[in-house]
């Protein structure tokens, strides 16, 4: 059962890695290909990423001009549900699942929880807070210079990216099990996958990369709930 399990995920490793690198080839930080690009700094691009939809999302809201932007909203076609296009939530929606438009009062959208008890700050709080904005170009234009649609796009390539990363870097340790880079949070003591969504909303400080098999870091940390990264064996 084991041997059938690993074949069956070292299969799906493949496969997910070839069609992954196809999907981010097309985006360069910097003049780097993402997947070149080392994990803390592909993390800081997540960071920077919800900081800029936050500062759009404030610009509009406090323009005039741009009144039917400050109501730009995605929404999740499955659950129905309306978000800021800032929202962690609204970030990790399935490409095939997101829709975004002008909210419609009109249409029975549920709002989310997350973003709607965390409103945006205003555009004076969001400049005071981004000292080194902007840092990234990415294919030499600033997140802020891209549409909101490119910017999700962008965003789905860094998740693939950090995924690809996860599957490069695997190996098999002594006992069979996968050892790979896993981040550990030591706010709530729990370790996750690179590209699970619970570290890309961290507290920056508190997220730590580790090579390590998911056994040895049971003793201190629990598995994540959202992407329960599992003790995969041979």
């Amino acid at each position: 059962m084991k041997k059938t399990f690993a074949a069956f995920f070292i299969l799906f490793v493949i496969v997910t890695s070839c069609a992954e690198e196809e999907s981010i080839a097309k985006y360069k930080v910097n003049g780097q290909l993402l997947t070149e690009m080392p994990y803390h700094e592909i993390y800081n691009c997540e960071d920077e990423l919800i900081y800029t939809l936050e500062l759009l999302f404030s610009i509009a809201a406090e323009a005039e001009e741009d009144a039917d932007l400050a109501r730009w909203c995605v929404i999740n076609t499955t659950s129905n549900k309306s978000h800021y296009p800032w929202c962690i939530y609204a970030l990790q929606i399935a490409p095939g699942n997101r829709s975004i438009s002008v909210l419609d009062s009109k249409k029975p959208y549920v709002s989310c929880k997350y973003c709607s008890r965390k409103s945006p700050r205003t555009f004076a709080e969001l400049i005071r807070s981004g000292d080194s904005y902007p840092k990234y170009k990415i294919n030499d234009s600033i997140l802020a210079a891209m549409s909101i649609y490119d910017i999700y796009d962008f965003e789905d390539a860094l998740i693939s990216a950090l995924t690809v990363k996860f599957n490069k870097d695997c190996e098999e340790g002594a006992n069979g099990e996968l050892i790979g880079y896993y981040v550990v949070n030591n706010s709530t003591k729990r370790f996750h996958y690179p590209w699970c969504y619970s570290v890309i909303q961290a507290n920056p400080e508190n997220r730590i990369l580790v090579k390590s098999a998911p056994s040895d870091l049971d003793d201190i940390y629990k598995p994540c709930g959202n992407c329960s990264p599992h003790i995969n064996t041979k």
